[in-house]
């Protein structure tokens, strides 16, 4: 046994001894031996061992990553021997629960810091790492309150505090949280009892990506958004959301949203217009029973609606928000493993299994709205004018809209003007026959 120890320590003198990279994990060490790491090392490899306790470290003058994840420390390490170079240091899957303020002050060249799955409650409020440290994790800690620093931390872009004991965040009248110079980029606070979208002063100034999944996060507002004005990429998923945000003022800045495994109902055109600049919105696994008609949306090209997983109604509204995805360019609507709810001869089918031709009208129901709102559909989302005839007023065209087969949008033009309740004439759309063939210039509706 002391033979084969012998040759293996050989082995790692001879592998290391003109690199740079370290090596010696998983060898049951309860310290770093000076005897088995080069002095030229750049990157040390020290993890899945036995160490309980990090008094000293071997001085490596040129050792700039340092890996002691999956030990057994129960306390932030002494680096002094390592201080001047380190710039990124791993300490998750540890026990720490302490972090002694001089042991952090002087890694005053760090950079990133990992600290995942340990027992973290607080972190001394240092200056040494403060203008360098630009990445932070402590995910799967023990805090409670959301982290107040004035110095340690002002220059962070990266923060991680996932899976935490976070229950109530600062509001309204917190001047600096997380340092004077408001450079956060990334925060994510998922899976901590946060109830309410924080609405920070300075915080979130810079921010540009934030993850609340996993909270109970009830409610989004154009109010909680004016907190947030460099905000692209938002993550509610797995939240208490159970109605479709609406954001005229803020939902243009977004390029990124996620809504997925909420109880969101209802999803319309109208609440998605102003999201008009973003790629991609999650909305599966929700309680949506209908998908919207995209023709009428004005969003920036490769669009991409995720509604993954969800019971919806396949009917005539269906089709036509199906045949919205081939008219228009560049529009991506994913409805994986999503399914016919109704009717009954299509419940428990997948919708992209279902013929448009079985949607149309499959049980002779009727499509009835009492709202409607102007649109200007492209070219291909025009459906065929069933019937023109005169009528009194754009009010009794919507009503014999909704009371007409497959009609789910409607065109008037007034007489005289631009006056919707004055006489004019009411175009009814078909989804069926070929159509009429009109030069008139119809004002279009569609409903909410």
């Amino acid at each position: 046994m002391a033979v084969m120890l012998f040759l293996l320590v050989a082995m790692i003198l001879v592998e290391n001894s003109h690199q740079e990279y370290v090596y010696i994990k998983g060898m049951s060490l309860t310290s770093i031996p000076e005897d088995l790491v080069s002095k030229k090392v750049t990157v040390l490899h020290a993890e899945n061992n036995d160490i309980v306790e990090l008094d000293s470290i071997p001085k490596l003058p040129t050792l700039k990553y340092l890996y002691l994840s999956r030990n057994k420390l129960y306390s932030f390490p002494n680096l002094e021997n390592v201080a001047e170079t380190l710039e990124y240091l791993y300490l998750e899957y540890n026990n720490i629960s302490y972090i002694n303020s001089d042991r952090l002050d002087m890694l005053a060249h760090l950079k990133y810091l990992y600290l995942t799955q340990n027992s973290i409650s607080s972190i001394p409020d240092v200056s040494g790492p403060s203008d360098t440290l630009t990445l932070l994790k402590l995910d799967y800690n023990a805090f409670t309150t959301f982290p107040r620093w004035e110095v340690f931390g002002k220059s962070l872009t990266y923060l991680n505090l996932i899976q935490n004991e976070i229950s109530e965040i600062p509001l309204d009248g917190v001047p600096d949280i997380i340092g004077p110079n408001g450079t956060l980029v990334t925060l994510y606070l998922g899976k901590n009892p946060i109830k309410e979208m924080p609405r920070w002063n300075n915080l979130s100034k810079s921010l540009v990506t934030l993850s609340l999944s996993g909270t109970t996060v009830s409610e989004l507002t154009d109010e909680d958004l004016d907190y947030f004005p460099a905000l692209k990429s938002l993550d509610l998923s797995t939240a208490n959301i159970s109605e479709f945000p609406y954001l005229p003022r803020h939902g243009p800045q977004l390029t990124t949203l996620n809504l997925y495994n909420n109880k969101i109902e209802r999803l319309t055109e109208v609440e998605l217009q102003p999201l008009q600049n973003l790629s991609t919105i999650t909305c599966s696994a929700n309680r949506l029973t209908s998908i919207p008609n995209l023709c009428f949306a004005n969003f920036k090209p490769n669009f991409n609606l995720v509604l993954k997983s969800s019971l919806l109604t396949c009917d005539t509204k269906m089709a036509l928000a199906l045949g919205a995805r081939a008219a228009v360019a560049g529009y991506q609507l994913d409805l994986t493993s999503s399914k016919c709810s109704q009717p009954a001869q299509l419940q428990n089918q997948y919708v992209e299994n279902v013929p448009i031709e079985q949607m149309e009208n499959p049980i002779g129901a009727k499509f009835i709205s009492r709202e409607y709102y102007p649109v200007e559909p492209p070219f291909n989302c025009y459906f065929p004018i069933a019937s023109m005839e005169a009528t009194n007023g754009s009010l009794t065209c919507a009503i014999t809209c909704s009371q007409a087969n497959s009609c789910l949008i409607f065109g008037y033009l007034p007489d005289v003007g631009d006056d919707l309740s004055s006489p004019g004439i009411c175009a009814i759309t078909s989804m069926s026959g070929i159509g009429l063939e009109t030069d008139l210039d119809f004002k279009w509706f569609a409903p909410m």
